[in-house]
């Protein structure tokens, strides 16, 4: 049987796009996947996305979702990023860990003949997931859903440290006041 891996995206639709087309592509490599949101996002999937409608048909493929522990009436957007972030590290901690351990018995309610969780793929700014995963013995991985552009930045960072381009030759430093 193939090995079954979880992925669990932070749930803002530019991190759940990218974790489910990565999700699809370790799918159609033969992988069994678990695609991880919150009840709200799957709401939504389930709803507005093609992804969706085609991914639920498929055998090697399912959803689940645990609270994210936001009033169904809040926002959940980009501008309320820090609100959601807080309320899934505190009050989704337990049905994550909850599934997790229930993921890793092959006799587990509702596996469907699926075998035993072998991997987690969280979003990289998840940190919570991967260190729950790691808590319950579960190999566990971050995926980060930035740009090559983004990641390229990142990498010359230190080289331009080191040739002094960074900070910028002659530009003071900001100070940010509230």
């Amino acid at each position: 049987m193939a090995d079954h891996v979880l992925v669990f995206p932070f749930p803002l639709q530019g991190h759940v796009i990218s974790m489910l087309k990565l999700a699809e592509l370790l799918s159609l490599a033969g992988l069994l996947v678990t695609f991880l949101n919150t009840d709200h996002n799957l709401g939504l999937l389930a709803q507005h996305s093609v992804a969706y409608a085609r991914l639920v048909r498929s055998p090697r493929f399912r959803f689940r979702s645990i609270p994210d522990g936001l009033e169904d009436e809040r926002p959940r957007s980009a501008s309320r990023l820090l609100d959601l972030a807080e309320s899934l590290q505190t009050r989704s901690v337990g049905p994550y860990k909850d599934l997790l351990l229930n993921l890793q018995r092959r006799d587990g309610e509702g596996h469907g003949g699926w075998p035993a969780l072998t991997c987690v793929i969280a979003d990289g700014i998840m940190t919570f997931a991967v260190d729950i995963a790691s808590e319950v013995g579960v190999p566990a991985m971050f995926f980060r859903t930035v740009s090559a552009c983004s990641i390229w930045s990142y990498l010359c960072i230190p080289e331009l440290l080191r040739t002094g381009e960074l900070p910028f030759p002659g530009i003071t430093t900001i100070h940010y006041t509230p």
